[in-house]
C-alpha cells in the first residue's frame, strides 16, 4: 500500500482470482474505512472511492495501470461516492478518446486552428447590431468546426484551455482593431482566469498593442466567477472597469442570483438565461414571466442593461420588449458567423 499524495492511496493487490475477487477486496476495503473514528472529541465517519484497474498485456508500465484505477475511481466519485468501480473497455476508449483530443489539441494550438465566431447582440427595437459575443470554435482537421462542449473538458483537465483562451482573446483584439464590428466585442472569460493576478494586465497590454480601445472589448462572466475568489475578482474587474473595460455577467437567474453582490462588483449588463427566454413560448410562461419582469426591475433600479439570450421566435422578442427587455441574442438575428477573411 502507498500514498499517493493528498487524500489519495493505492493498493497493489496480487493472486487475485478475476475482477470478481478485486470488487470483494475493495468493497471489504470499503468497510473497513466506513468505521467511524474519534478525532479530537468528535466522532467522524470516513468514506471513500475505489477504482480497480486490473492488469492487462497493453499496460507497458505501473504508471499506466495507476491511470486506468485513477480514472475508475473518478467514475466512482461520480457515480455517487463510497463505492468501488472496475475500470471497463469503455473507460478505456474514452481514455484513449482523451488522450487523441490531448494530442489534437496540441497540434491545433500549434496550427492556430481556433478561431472566433460572432453572434450579434441587438437593440431589439431596430435590429441594429450594439455589440457581439465571440464564441470559440475549432476547425479540426478531420472532425470539421468543432464547438466547446466537445472538446472543453479535455482542455481543461489537460490545462490547454488557458492557452487557448488567450489565443482567442488575440485573435478578437486583432478582428476588433480591423474595425469591422460595430460596438463591442464580450469575450468569455473563466474563473481559472481571475486567479492569475496578472490576467488584467495582460489583456491591457493585449489591446494597447493592437491599438483598441479598451471599451470596445467586455469580459463576459458568469456567478460562479463572482463567488469562486470574490476579493481577487473584484480587484480585477475594478482594474479592468477604470481602464474602460466593462463586465457582463452570463446566464443570470439560474444560479446564486443575488442583489448583494451585484451592488459590490462593476457589472454593465446582465443576460438573463435561455431557459427564461424558452420558457415564454411554453405552459411555464408565466413563471418565465415572472422572473424576466423581476430581472428587468433589478436591472432598472441597479443602472444595469439587459440583454436577452436564445431569442429565436418573434414572439419571445415581443413578449421580452413588452417586458422592458432592451437588447437580445439568438438565432432570431443571427447565428455566430466568422468575419470573412482579409
Amino acid at each position: 500500500m502507498a500514498r499517493l499524495g493528498g487524500d489519495e492511496f493505492a493498493i497493489l493487490a496480487e493472486g487475485l482470482d478475476g475482477p470478481g475477487m478485486a470488487e470483494e477486496l475493495g468493497v471489504r476495503v470499503l468497510a473497513a474505512l466506513n468505521a467511524p473514528v474519534w478525532v479530537a472529541g468528535r466522532e467522524l465517519f470516513p468514506s471513500a472511492s475505489i477504482g480497480i484497474a486490473m492488469w492487462h498485456p497493453r499496460y507497458r508500465s505501473g504508471e499506466e495501470m495507476l491511470r486506468d484505477a485513477d480514472a475508475a475511481m473518478y467514475r466512482a466519485k461520480g457515480d455517487g461516492r463510497d463505492r468501488c468501480v472496475l475500470f471497463d473497455e469503455q473507460m478505456h476508449r474514452e481514455a484513449m478518446r482523451s488522450l487523441d483530443m490531448e494530442m489534437d489539441l496540441r497540434r491545433a494550438i500549434q496550427a492556430e486552428r481556433f478561431v472566433p465566431y460572432y453572434q450579434p447582440i441587438v437593440d431589439m427595437a431596430t435590429g441594429v447590431p450594439v455589440g457581439y459575443e465571440a464564441l470559440l470554435r475549432w476547425r479540426h482537421e478531420h472532425h470539421g468546426l468543432m464547438v466547446p462542449g466537445e472538446f472543453l473538458d479535455v482542455g481543461e483537465d489537460s490545462g490547454l484551455i488557458e492557452q487557448i483562451d488567450w489565443l482567442m482573446y488575440e485573435k478578437v483584439i486583432n478582428d476588433v482593431a480591423r474595425d469591422v464590428l460595430p460596438g463591442y466585442v464580450a469575450i468569455n472569460v473563466s474563473p481559472r482566469h481571475f486567479r492569475a493576478p496578472d490576467f488584467a494586465d495582460r489583456l491591457l497590454a493585449l489591446l494597447d498593442q493592437a491599438g483598441v480601445a479598451p471599451a470596445r472589448i467586455r469580459v463576459e462572466i458568469t456567478e460562479v466567477a463572482l463567488l469562486d475568489d470574490a476579493p481577487r475578482t473584484l480587484e480585477c474587474l475594478a482594474l479592468l472597469k477604470r481602464h474602460g473595460v466593462l463586465a457582463q455577467l452570463d446566464d443570470f437567474g439560474t444560479g446564486f442570483s443575488a442583489l448583494s453582490y451585484l451592488h459590490r462588483f462593476p457589472i454593465a449588463s446582465l443576460k438573463i438565461d435561455r431557459s427564461f427566454v424558452a420558457g415564454l413560448e411554453g405552459a411555464s410562461s408565466t413563471e418565465s414571466v415572472a422572473v424576466i419582469r423581476a430581472i428587468v426591475a433589478l436591472a432598472g433600479s441597479l443602472g444595469i442593461e439587459l440583454i436577452a439570450e436564445g431569442v429565436e421566435t418573434r414572439h419571445q422578442r415581443e413578449r421580452l420588449q413588452a417586458l422592458g427587455c432592451g437588447c437580445g441574442q439568438g438565432f432570431l438575428f443571427s447565428p455566430p458567423v466568422p468575419l470573412p477573411a482579409g
